[in-house]
């Protein structure tokens, strides 16, 4: 490990993506252990691809191949003990040939690459992936570790966390003059998603909400495309879609009754999704599909605040009790995972007990002491 004048490993997070506002998961992910592994190490942020709003980041323009001497010149200037892969794609195939060509240009660095989607490959893919990935790749399910481990992969439990300190309940007073600020009825419940609006990740579910006289608010993600056709139905149907960036996201969980969580696919969203914990965080009750690492996260319960749910009907219902209802509890379940202590898990790992030659992936039991602290 490299000792430098301040005693702190070096750390290199490389995005191919951090254009725009952190307003989408992969990037406010990439963001937020960023902003942690600054508190413990020296760290450098690069992103391959711009425009780029956040501050102290680095743009190094590259080939989709990373084959550029620009970023294999900032990798040999800077001298990382770990290089953090946060790839837009997930583990895709090309993703991990990337976070290999990323150890060639650094030799002596440990590289992790976040894999907070399952992405499946092609069978001539699979033999090859084994000699390619360089170090451990970071997932957010255990069916997603099973399958990259099942590839020959490094892998480890990665969760999302949280900023407690930003996203906090506030008293009714507050919560009513924000309803104010964002145009809506004090006295209806309000139902809230954050995302993309995209069918994939199942929003159709809020116009139905909206005709049972709730008031359903979806604020979109600005960075990513958008499906204007769906938006219109929604809006047809009485849902409020907030469109414009919000950089005081936490005002809009802090407003509303319930949250609800409709995606299905992993494709649509980072297994661990971060408008979940933000929610549970300000304490607001939470209506949720058995998506990703969820269920791993919390257990299934019985929750008095968090609804795991199998069908649309019961995702409906769940959500229109837990928005009359308003039962608390949700914040002392994401209490634990602090963003301090996700970027801890990580540094143990790849620059600890993953440093060691024949060390077995003890990513597991590391996720279980966060669990019961």
């Amino acid at each position: 490990m490299t000792v430098t004048n301040t005693g702190k490993p070096k750390v290199c997070v490389i995005s191919d993506d951090l254009s725009g506002p952190p307003d989408e998961g992969v990037k406010k992910f990439t963001w937020e252990i960023s902003r942690a592994l600054a508190e413990m190490t020296e760290i450098r942020v690069i992103a391959t691809k711009g425009p780029v709003q956040l501050p102290g980041v680095r743009l190094v323009p590259t080939s989709k191949t990373f084959l550029t001497y620009r970023l294999r010149r900032e990798l040999a200037a800077f001298g990382p003990d770990l290089i953090l892969y946060a790839a837009r794609g997930s583990a895709t195939f090309f993703s991990i040939l990337r976070a290999r060509l990323l150890q060639t240009y650094s030799p002596r660095a440990r590289v992790a690459m976040l894999a907070l989607q399952t992405r499946y490959h092609r069978p001539w893919q699979r033999p090859v992936l084994r000699l390619l990935a360089p170090g451990p790749l970071c997932a957010q399910s255990q069916p997603n570790k099973i399958y990259l481990e099942g590839l020959g992969l490094d892998c480890m439990l990665l969760p999302s966390g949280i900023d407690t300190r930003t996203f906090a309940p506030l008293p009714e007073p507050a919560r009513s003059e924000l309803r104010g600020i964002y145009g809506l009825d004090a006295s209806r419940p309000v139902v809230l998603h954050v995302g993309h609006l995209v069918r994939g990740r199942r929003v159709e579910v809020l116009g139905d909400l909206a005709r049972r006289g709730l008031q359903a608010v979806l604020v979109v993600s600005s960075s990513m495309a958008q499906d204007d056709e769906l938006g219109r139905e929604l809006e047809a149907a009485g849902v409020k879609l907030i469109r414009d960036y919000v950089p005081r996201v936490e005002s809009l969980y802090q407003m509303a009754d319930c949250y609800l969580f409709p995606v299905e696919s992993t494709d649509n969203a980072i297994e661990v999704p971060l408008s979940v914990l933000e929610a549970m965080s300000c304490d607001l009750p939470v209506a949720t599909t058995k998506f990703g690492g969820l269920v791993e996260l919390f257990g299934e319960g019985p929750h008095q605040a968090l609804r795991f749910c199998s069908s649309r009907e019961e995702l409906l219902q769940a959500t229109i009790q837990l928005a009359a209802e308003r039962p608390g509890g949700n914040r002392a379940l994401v209490g634990r995972y602090s963003w301090s202590r996700i970027a801890e898990m990580l540094l143990e790992r790849c620059l600890h007990r993953g440093a060691e030659a024949g060390v077995q992936n003890r990513s597991g039991q590391a996720l279980q002491e966060v669990r019961e602290a």
